[in-house]
């Protein structure tokens, strides 16, 4: 008789780590999804987190909200397995949480845009595609490389809006003194005021940051 309890005990135990063997991690189902005719949406078990799975397989990470607006939208959190489960939940819970503003990838092409525009490089750039149409090719050319030279490497990364006239000021009286290039330095000058010109035009600023610079610099 004890030794069939003991069987009993054996068998009962056997299948409890069955059990555990058999139990699935939420990793393991998101991985296990098949993809179907039509793509859909597996939900998690965190409100608006979805796994979304393509008909040639791949899957990705979705989270419904509610925009400004009222209105429903998605917005990507990334591929799977990059991003795993896990990842996503907690990116999700902090969305839902209002500690990460949600931000759709359309919204985000306009912020990456914005930056763009922001930039010292982009405003010089389009400054000189101005000039391009009334100055002289050879001219044009030879003022663009002195641009690209001299000016690009110290403030092209810069926010134009942010680099204050003291930089501005140090930066002419610099070359002036190291590189004895005074007839350039006027030059650039006049195209940093051109440049900043075209700005206070389009309303990106409120005054020319350079507009002393001519009678400062030297």
């Amino acid at each position: 008789m004890q030794n069939f309890k003991d069987d009993l005990d054996t068998c009962s135990e056997e299948k409890g780590q069955q059990k555990v063997r058999r139990k699935k991690s939420p990793e393991d189902r998101f991985k296990n999804l098949k993809p179907r005719d039509k793509e859909y949406r597996e939900p998690t078990e965190i409100a608006g987190l979805y796994c979304r799975v393509q008909p040639n397989g791949k899957k990705s990470w979705q989270y419904r909200y509610k925009n400004t607006k009222g209105k429903w939208g998605w917005v990507g959190l990334g591929s799977y397995p990059k991003i795993g489960y896990l990842q996503a939940r907690e990116k999700a819970e902090r969305m839902s949480n209002g500690d990460i503003e949600v931000k759709t990838q359309a919204e985000l092409n306009q912020i990456k845009v914005e930056e763009e525009q922001a930039l010292f490089s982009h405003l010089i750039y389009e400054w000189l595609d101005i000039k391009k149409d009334e100055w002289k090719p050879e001219t044009f050319k030879k003022e663009k490389q002195s641009i690209e030279k001299h000016l690009m490497p110290i403030f092209g990364h810069r926010q134009y809006k942010k680099i204050t006239p003291k930089e501005w000021l140090d930066f002419f009286r610099d070359i002036q003194a190291t590189k004895r290039i005074y007839n350039r330095v006027e030059k650039l000058v006049s195209c940093c005021i051109g440049a900043y010109n075209l700005a206070k035009f389009k309303g990106t600023i409120e005054y020319n940051l350079n507009s002393h610079q001519n009678s400062r610099h030297t």
